[in-house]
């Protein structure tokens, strides 16, 4: 095998080494990349504390040689990919014309609209909803906006000052965490916030929907005013969510 050339992207917090998806699945190591690392319809960018060594440790260990070369940059548009999800690689590796998606609806803020991608140009596609509209949506940050059609879950993203958040409802046997590894095991749905930096934050659903004033995340990042009644709103626009409280208010059972 000719020796394999990889790129190492820094900026001045963090670095991450940019590699081809099809690499990380022939490798065989897709489920062992953590959420702390990004990725885009074609690559992934595994930082470098401990993903990074996970690939490399691998190609030493079947004797494939390979060269790092390395960028620095000021802003990189790699914190604004999504996260690391193995359940994400097939469907990255078989997009094209003619798939169909779940697309990110930004006016119910939920993931409530049917696509199919109906032309592939450059750095990126155009997808057409079931109602006629279309969509211009950039390859690299794709899967903020796009996700397989089997995969409807209760996820907005919103921004707060410099960060895009990502907030996902964990209802009971959910997976949740920063590793990923934790399985909710109470009645009342979770709130995940998961920050830019990768720093992950959890409420109780119910905690937040009576909080009025402001939502205090990591690092001193705060969820306030308009930013929180959008939060709030998201959350009451959700049916499965309104059909659990409801349930549980009924039986008695909104107890920590």
């Amino acid at each position: 095998m000719k020796k394999i050339k990889l790129k190492k992207i820094n900026d001045p917090g963090h670095g991450w080494l940019s590699v081809q998806l099809k690499l990380v699945k022939e490798l065989g190591i897709e489920k062992e990349i953590s959420v702390y690392s990004y990725m885009s319809l074609t690559r992934a960018y595994l930082e470098e504390d401990s993903d990074m060594g996970i690939l490399l440790n691998k190609l030493k260990e079947k004797n494939i040689e390979y060269d790092i070369s390395v960028l620095e940059s000021e802003k990189t548009s790699i914190r604004n990919m999504a996260s690391y999800n193995e359940k994400f690689i097939d469907f990255c590796l078989t997009i094209g014309i003619g798939k169909e998606v779940v697309l990110y609806n930004s006016t119910e803020k939920d993931w409530s609209l049917n696509g199919t991608i109906s032309s592939d140009y450059k750095n990126c596609f155009f997808v057409k909803n079931d109602e006629g509209g279309y969509y211009k949506i950039a390859k690299t940050t794709a899967l903020n906006y796009i996700r397989p059609i089997r995969e409807r879950v209760d996820e907005y993203n919103m921004q707060v000052n410099d960060e895009l958040l990502n907030v996902k409802i964990i209802y009971q046997g959910g997976i949740y965490g920063m590793e990923q590894t934790e399985k909710h095991k109470g009645k009342i749905p979770l709130i995940e916030i998961k920050q830019t930096n990768g720093i992950v934050n959890t409420f109780y659903v119910t905690n937040i929907l009576e909080e009025n004033d402001k939502i205090y995340l990591s690092n001193n990042l705060e969820i306030k005013g308009e930013k929180l009644d959008d939060l709030h709103n998201w959350l009451n626009s959700l049916k499965k969510l309104e059909s659990k409280l409801k349930d549980l208010m009924q039986g008695n059972k909104l107890k920590m």
